[in-house]
């Protein structure tokens, strides 16, 4: 690959492309790069060293060679480290995980790092490879994300005012504010949903509250 240098990392399959019969382009939330792309040739041949060894969900030692102005580089190695084959046996857990992936790509711009997000990740899949998904989780990992992304919504205080909402009370959801108004701030507003104190708690239970 000329003069490109080799990068080691850290990534998780987010998802992978056929370009052809034989090549398959790979596309990775990285520990230490963030999102990227790696181009496979010959990786469905039947000899090829990639095959078995790179998958959708898969946690793998990456090697490639690095483009400095692509978002496209090229595979050298792959090993996995994580291949957590019960989300092709359970049907709900692997759709859960394949909405996951997706949301990561559709939230993280190209070669951005983002360890954090990557922690929670690849935790968030090794929990649902060893048991059940559960609605919860789901929920726990989109505001989590959320959370990273700096828009999560606040459970304690208005957003319009700043006043702490009292814990044992419904409080009112504004989507298009981002958060809990307090009932003097609710004239006016529409779209709003009431949001139980049991809710309330559970969300505060998840701690994905901003601080």
């Amino acid at each position: 690959m000329g003069n490109a240098p080799i990068v080691k990392t850290e990534g998780i399959v987010l998802k992978r492309i056929e370009v052809s019969n034989t090549s398959t382009t790979v596309v990775w939330l990285t520990r230490d790069h963030g999102r990227l792309a790696t181009l496979i040739k010959g990786a469905q041949r039947p000899k090829s060293f990639f095959l078995g060894r790179v998958d959708v969900f898969y946690t793998c030692e990456l090697l490639y060679y690095a483009r400095d102005r692509e978002h496209l580089h090229f595979a050298r190695e792959c090993s996995p480290l994580r291949t957590r084959p019960a989300l092709r046996r359970r049907w709900k857990s692997a759709a859960v995980a394949s909405y996951w992936c997706d949301l990561v790509q559709r939230v993280l711009p190209w070669g951005t790092p983002q360890p954090v997000l990557y922690d929670l990740l690849d935790t968030a899949l090794d929990a649902i490879a060893a048991a059940t998904v559960s609605a919860a989780q789901v929920y726990w990992f989109e505001l989590r994300v959320l959370n990273l992304l700096g828009q999560a919504p606040r459970w304690d205080r208005c957003v319009l005012c700043g006043s702490k909402l009292p814990v044992d009370a419904a409080a009112v959801f504004s989507a298009a504010q981002g958060g809990l108004i307090c009932q003097g701030c609710r004239q006016g507003q529409r779209g709003l949903m009431t949001v139980p104190p049991d809710r309330r708690a559970l969300l505060g239970a998840l701690r994905v509250a901003p601080s």
